[in-house]
């Protein structure tokens, strides 16, 4: 059994404590004839100053009760159920077994009267917990409910020891979404069809994110940031992100659809996925706190989700990402040096998932791959050659021409 007797500990518990103490102060108050309990005619306390009984403080079983009583108002409130019943049966044996072998003697504090104390205050712990535990189950679900998915939520308050808000560092998948040209089209809106526009893509994307088990971080302007694996841990969370990124593109092709029958203007988004060591937690100030991950990680995501204005890719992620999925097609884009980071990070796009690669895909992939060869060994004659081809057979033909461009740039170097 572990008992943290920090300062912190007595902080959050003082309210219980103080609560325990009080009672115990009734009763003993009781004990000495100041205080009657009321009957069924006369509810309530009264006060009986004329029936003080100052022989009750002269002798030893009262302060023993009182200091029991008083060492148990403290310890029972940081003690967990198993432990506080245990010493509730550990303090009442001796009293019993000293109650039953002299029934009728006369003492100052009879035995029944101790048990009663020592029930009353076990008692009303086990109430103060319950109602602190509702309220921090509530405080907890009030919390998740702005990030995450319900199911989620309820999952949390059922287990609540599954997760840790003061901080943690883990391996976490995170999220950039980003509209494509945003500012332009705020500038053909007004305020009104601005919020509306906003409203529908949230909406939309944001039930694609909670039904792949993502949570929400924050809403940036156009964009949004999400993450998964915490609160609730998932092995698969680079698995769910791609999958998520997928399904939040084939959507928007729907919701362009719907915006411009409402007359207003449709756009791409690119969206950027990393995965890496993270710290995450609740982070903020004692004026308002947001459950968010911080970390290299988070920021080569951000970086990756601006490349794919530069590629002209719908989604790009890192190889982190890419080595932690399984069933999914990737190509491999480029090898570049980010800024914050010395060694160069290898990007991929996501294409679809296996059993859904068409043979023109994998012939295209096959001639993508030696094309790359060709790139990373400085063939740029070659290279060259192969994307001009790529760029007239695929769909990916703004990709392709970049790659023309840098390559053709290279070669005169």
């Amino acid at each position: 059994m572990k008992i943290s007797l920090t300062h912190s500990t007595f902080k959050n518990e003082k309210a219980q404590i103080a609560i325990l103490l009080s009672l115990l102060l009734i009763f003993s108050f009781n004990l000495t004839g100041l205080l009657e309990f009321g009957t069924p005619g006369f509810p309530g306390f009264r006060f009986t100053p004329n029936s003080f009984q100052a022989e009750v403080l002269a002798t030893v079983d009262f302060y023993i009760l009182l200091l029991f009583a008083a060492l148990m108002a403290l310890v029972l409130p940081i003690l967990r159920p198993i432990a506080a019943s245990s010493l509730i049966v550990f303090v009442s044996l001796p009293l019993l077994f000293m109650g039953l072998r002299e029934p009728y003697a006369s003492t100052a504090v009879p035995f029944q009267y101790s048990l009663l104390v020592i029930l009353v205050l076990y008692g009303m712990n086990v109430l103060l917990t319950y109602f602190s535990e509702t309220q921090k189950k509530q405080k907890l679900i009030n919390i998740f409910s702005r990030y995450v998915p319900p199911d989620i939520v309820d999952e949390v308050s059922k287990h609540p020891e599954l997760i840790d808000l003061t901080g943690q560092l883990k391996p976490l998948s995170i999220m950039f979404c980003d509209l494509k040209d945003f500012t332009g089209i705020s500038e053909q809106l007004s305020p009104k069809q601005l919020v509306s526009m906003l409203n529908e893509y949230f909406t939309t994307l944001s039930a694609i994110l909670y039904q792949h088990g993502a949570t929400i971080d924050k809403y940036i302007g156009d964009s949004i940031m999400a993450f998964w694996g915490a609160p609730i841990p998932h092995e698969d969370h680079a698995q769910r992100s791609i999958l998520a990124a997928m399904d939040m593109h084939k959507t928007l092709t729907e919701l362009k659809q719907l915006l411009t029958s409402k007359g207003l203007p449709s756009t791409d988004m690119g969206i950027g996925i990393n995965t890496g060591m993270v710290n995450v937690g609740n982070m903020g100030s004692a004026y308002r706190l947001n459950y968010t991950v911080i970390g290299d990680a988070v920021n080569l995501a951000a970086r990756l989700e601006r490349l794919t204005r530069v590629y002209n890719i719908p989604t790009i992620v890192g190889q982190e990402t890419k080595d932690a999925t399984q069933g999914i097609v990737f190509r491999e884009l480029d090898t570049l040096v980010v800024k914050g980071r010395s060694e160069q990070v290898r990007i991929y796009q996501p294409l679809c998932l296996e059993e859904d690669l068409t043979e023109s895909q994998a012939s295209s992939l096959e001639t993508h791959v030696k094309a790359m060869e060709c790139y990373y060994a400085r063939d740029y004659e070659k290279a060259e050659m192969l994307f001009k081809q790529l760029s007239s057979e695929t769909e990916a033909q703004s990709y392709y021409r970049h790659m023309v461009e840098k390559t053709a740039f290279s070669k005169s170097i």
